[in-house]
């Protein structure tokens, strides 16, 4: 009969475990379910602002390193972050096993995906700032790893089940011993029967303890129980004194709350919240007021930890929050549960963090942005250009590098301030010009970069470039001022012109240089013999700078005659850079490069002052002093030093203004008319004469012409070559024609043979200048020329 009552019991009890484990691996997979869900959504929240930071600055680094974090979390399989266009920006997967039966039937059966397409959105986190979409986050779950969670889980239930039966053997147990406490009820009726207390010190309890039987050893044992719970409760209450006078000291502000209901606030949230004190806050406060809301009417960077079962804690989380007026501050959030008053609640810590992420920003700023235009600077460009050509496919990203022309000019008509405001104008039109994951950049001076990592050939190139000069047509006002701004256009491609972001950027540098030189209106793509020449400019710009300050420079000078008589009139004065070998490097070699980097001032300072030194010895040694004339640059016109730096060299050596000239291409002074004639009219003033070199060949009207406050004409040396045949001699006929008309003395330069100087001379030409009178000599030759002319008469 027993047998059969066990048998029984045994069949009812396994019945009722398969049942129990049903019923918990129907719920073990549904707790579980929504725990991933809860975890999943704690990962992309806990990733979001840096996700939505990284595509708004197009962070390819930051980019990879969230999305790898994120797999990192055993549930996601992989993770994809996408830009405004749909283009991956960046992506990971872990590699994970199969998904068995379990996986598919039980799972995912009846149930929805975990999958996730979470939409990117650059929210303001300081006042001032909108909302705008820049990307997407889309996850794929790993449903063999939810089924090993759900599997894991199980296993414990299963275990938890037998302990149980094992938990009533103990209930057994415990009736047993319930027969061991007669002697504490034998004690209970002796105290009441004495109608006395087991206080320490009473009389009853004395006497109890010192009876030797069993009712004096349970005494003994219950008073030192109730001394030792009396001490630890006033331990105890001093503890919970000073963790209150510490939360309510901290300079963290302190909130414990459950369901978004404060529990407890120390005076620093209080005051950090707008209240007058924590009891104020815990009175009338509502937690989710102080949420910014989503357009969805969402709580932002609300992070359930209470109804998440795997988030026990979230750390150093920066999101935004709301002051008791509505006022915005971003605050460094920590969260972890705690239990309060015997339930489960939420202990936040925050710190107000406002100014120090705006300082922040400030030196990342500093670090990667121009000061100026706020653009990115070229570290950040050569960055973010390194990223882009990890994932470039090749001639699909291309690079166009922009010069203002003329910026020199500009900051002296306009002063720095006004130069810098063009700049600024300037990058802010280019940048409206831009679209997609185009980047554009300011680099040192007046230049710009244009990264463009989707072309489909160089015409997108050459398009943008069309754009930027229609919208440069329309003129900037820069303090009252109408200004017209042009480009230089360099461009390079991706892998033909460089293998890397340096090469790449430094090989449209250099095509920008070229299209400047040779004043092209259109983009100069980079080829491999701007490269050779690029490396031979940067040497003669190295060795220039090396030569002005050791004085490796000379000057030369070739005497100019006049023409009834041939006696000495003057010279003009010739730069020579003389080289190791007993050679010299040609001037039209390195005036260019010296135009373009600026060092044609100094070379300009350099000559007048020597110049001047020269004249003054040669007055002092020969008794003679004729006036010089010294060659001027075009962009020493956007300077306002030549006149300072003339009457400062003049005025050193004793000398009078008439001892110099300066010598202007008609070119410069067409294209710089509006510049050109204050200048050259304060030199006049001042007494320094001014000469137009290569008249002819620049196409000046005769209204520009009369414009001019000058004194000479020089006639092109290639009219002089050819004044020997009728087209020839009628040009060079109207040029001295319309010099005398004007009033000028007309000059012919370049004459070298008899024949040239006889008919320059019917025509009337004033002066001569060439070979077939003197060359170019340095000044011990040339003072030892005068020293023969003037044994012959001529000087």
């Amino acid at each position: 009969m027993t047998a059969r009552l066990l048998a029984q019991t045994a069949v009812v009890s396994l019945v009722l475990l398969l049942a129990v484990l049903a019923i918990n691996l129907e719920l073990t997979i549904r707790q579980t379910w929504e725990r991933a869900e809860k975890a999943i959504a704690a990962s992309v929240v806990s990733v979001e602002g840096a996700a939505e930071e990284a595509l708004w600055q197009f962070n390819l680094q930051q980019a990879e390193r969230l999305v790898q974090g994120l797999t990192n979390n055993p549930l996601i399989r992989s993770a994809v972050l996408r830009d405004d266009s749909d283009d991956v920006v960046a992506a990971s997967r872990q590699d994970a096993a199969g998904e068995d039966w379990l996986t598919t039937s039980l799972l995912t059966g009846e149930r929805p995906d975990l999958d996730l397409l979470r939409p990117m959105v650059r929210r303001g986190v300081l006042p001032g700032e909108v909302n705008q979409k820049v990307g997407s986050l889309e996850l794929q779950i790993d449903y063999a790893a939810l089924h090993a969670l759900v599997l894991d889980q199980f296993l414990k239930i299963f275990w938890a089940v037998v302990l149980l039966g094992f938990v009533l053997m103990a209930s057994v147990s415990v009736i047993g011993l319930l027969n061991a406490a007669r002697p504490l009820r034998r004690l209970a009726e002796t105290i009441r029967a004495a109608g006395g207390s087991l206080e320490p010190g009473s009389l009853t309890a004395d006497e109890l303890v010192r009876r030797n039987d069993e009712i004096g050893q349970v005494s003994r044992a219950f008073v030192s129980t109730v001394r030792d719970l009396a001490h630890r409760t006033r331990e105890a209450e001093d503890a919970q004194t000073k963790l209150r006078n510490i939360l309510h000291g901290s300079i963290q502000a302190i909130i414990v709350h459950r369901d978004l209901k404060p529990m407890f606030v120390n005076d620093a949230a209080a005051a950090m919240f707008g209240y007058a004190d924590p009891n104020e806050m815990l009175e009338q406060c509502d937690l989710r007021e102080t949420f910014p809301k989503l357009p969805d009417g969402t709580l932002e960077g609300f992070v359930d930890i209470l109804g998440s079962s795997e988030l026990d804690e979230v750390r150093l989380l920066i999101r935004p929050r709301l002051r008791r007026d509505g006022s915005r501050f971003l605050a460094e959030i920590a969260a972890r549960k705690i239990r309060w008053e015997g339930e489960w609640a939420v202990q936040v810590a925050l710190i107000d963090v406002s100014a120090r992420v705006r300082a922040e920003q400030e030196l990342r700023d500093l670090a990667t942005r121009d000061a100026l235009t706020h653009l990115p600077n070229k570290s950040l460009f050569l960055e973010q250009l390194g990223f882009a050509l990890r994932d470039a496919r090749p001639g699909r990203l291309g690079i166009l590098f922009v010069n203002v022309n003329r910026m020199k000019g500009f900051n002296d008509a306009l002063g720095l301030v006004g130069g810098d405001e063009l700049l600024r104008q300037i990058g802010e039109r280019l940048r409206s010009q831009l679209a997609g994951r185009s980047l554009i950049a300011k680099f040192p001076g007046d230049k710009f970069a244009v990264l463009m990592p989707a072309i489909d050939d160089e015409s997108d190139l050459i398009a943008l470039a069309q754009r930027f000069d229609e919208l440069l047509r329309a003129r900037f006002t820069i303090a009252s001022q109408s200004v017209q701004a042009t480009l230089s256009y360099g461009a390079a491609v991706w892998p033909f012109d460089g293998r890397n972001a340096e090469e790449l950027t430094l090989a449209a540098e250099r095509a920008c240089v070229s299209a400047n030189l040779r004043r092209a209106r259109q983009v100069v793509f980079s080829d491999q013999s701007m490269n050779i020449e690029a490396s031979r400019r940067y040497d003669i710009e190295r060795q220039l700078a090396e030569a002005l300050t050791s004085g490796g420079l000379e000057v030369h000078y070739q005497p100019k005659v006049r023409a009834r008589d041939g006696r000495i009139v003057g010279a003009e004065a010739l730069i020579r850079w003389p080289t190791a070998d007993g050679g010299f490097i040609s001037p039209a070699e390195f005036i260019p490069v010296s135009e373009s980097t600026g060092q044609i001032i100094d070379v300009g300072r350099f000559v007048v002052r020597r110049v001047c030194a020269d004249q003054e010895r040669l007055a002092r040694e020969v008794g003679l002093m004729v006036p010089v004339a010294v060659n001027v640059s075009a962009i020493q016109f956007q300077n306002d030093d030549m006149l300072r730096t003339a009457r400062q060299a003049l005025e050193a050596h004793r000398l009078p203004p008439s001892a110099l000239q300066f010598e202007v291409t008609e070119s410069a002074t067409m294209d710089q008319i509006d510049e050109v004639v204050p200048m050259l009219a304060a030199l006049r003033t001042y007494g320094v004469r001014v000469a137009i070199d290569d008249f002819g060949t620049g196409y000046s009207s005769l209204s520009h012409l009369k414009r001019l406050p000058i004194d000479y004409l020089k006639l092109d040396r290639s009219f002089t070559r050819d004044v020997l045949g009728d087209d020839g001699r009628s040009i060079a006929s109207a040029i001295v024609g319309l010099g005398h008309a004007l009033g000028l003395t007309v000059i012919a330069e370049g004459v070298e043979t008899d024949d040239e100087a006889a008919v320059l001379s019917h025509l009337g030409y004033d002066e001569f200048q060439g070979f077939h009178f003197a060359r170019p000599m340095p000044i011990e030759k040339y003072q030892a020329w005068i020293l023969d002319q003037r044994a012959v008469g001529k000087a």
